[in-house]
């Protein structure tokens, strides 16, 4: 796909700094003029600004992995909403959702400032490699992760959506994220069914066809609306199958 071009905006009073954006489905890396490198996701867009004093990006929407040239003496922030990422070298993965930013270390050791809140102070937490922190709106955590979790936080690099007992409607909101075609979950009933496989991010008609036939579950295609609802046969599916599994 085609990359968006670059446009300048005011980061702050100091300077300017350049936007790089991806639109839906897009995946795009930028090169920094120090040697940083960025990997945005789908529908993601980044101020970037440098001074001789420091390294300033902010994440404005989306996702992106960021791989940091080392330079003690210029540290790289990443601002996200009210949260702040600092790095000298190393890599990390910042997603910002409406309810949560998430931070994972692949590389080094970041500083993660958390959003103050009413009664809550900022907190500052140390990641080394193999951790994430979320903070969101009870506050800053942060834990180890497993290798596997790992892998399916960065499975978008390679264009997939890997699932582990994610529920349907967790399932089709990753899908959403890729594509214009929007799955609906329209059954309540169903929304809770556990999900698992590896699956194309950008192929929308392969994952509904075999949930429906794994299933037996209704589709009903109006315009770029793609309606999922249970049938009667759908309960005794479950019970049958457990988690749906596809390859790519």
């Amino acid at each position: 796909m085609l990359a968006i071009g670059a446009t300048l905006v005011f980061l702050d009073r100091t300077g300017q700094a350049t936007v790089y954006a991806t639109a839906i489905g897009e995946r795009r890396i930028v090169d920094l003029e120090d040697g940083s490198r960025l990997e945005l996701n789908t529908n993601t867009e980044v101020a970037v600004r440098f001074s001789r004093a420091g390294r300033y990006v902010a994440l404005l929407r989306g996702e992106s992995l960021f791989d940091v040239q080392a330079d003690a003496g210029r540290p790289f922030q990443v601002d996200v909403g009210a949260s702040r990422v600092r790095a000298v070298g190393t890599a990390f993965n910042i997603r910002r959702d409406a309810e949560a930013t998430r931070i994972l270390v692949t590389e080094g050791v970041v500083e993660v400032t958390g959003t103050p809140g009413p009664g809550r102070p900022a907190v500052n937490v140390r990641l080394p490699a193999g951790s994430i922190a979320i903070d969101g709106s009870t506050g800053l955590v942060s834990r180890l992760i497993a290798e596997g979790e790992l892998e399916r936080a960065l499975s978008w690099r390679f264009g997939a959506i890997i699932l582990s007992g994610e529920t349907l409607s967790q399932a089709a909101a990753e899908f959403n994220r890729y594509n214009a075609q929007q799955i609906e979950v329209a059954d309540p009933a169903i929304a809770g069914l556990r999900l698992g496989g590896y699956f194309n991010a950008h192929d929308v008609d392969s994952f509904v066809e075999v949930l429906a036939s794994t299933y037996a579950l209704d589709v009903a295609i109006v315009g770029e609306t793609v309606a999922l609802r249970g049938t009667a046969d759908t309960e005794s599916r479950v019970r049958d199958n457990g988690m749906a599994v596809r390859s790519m």
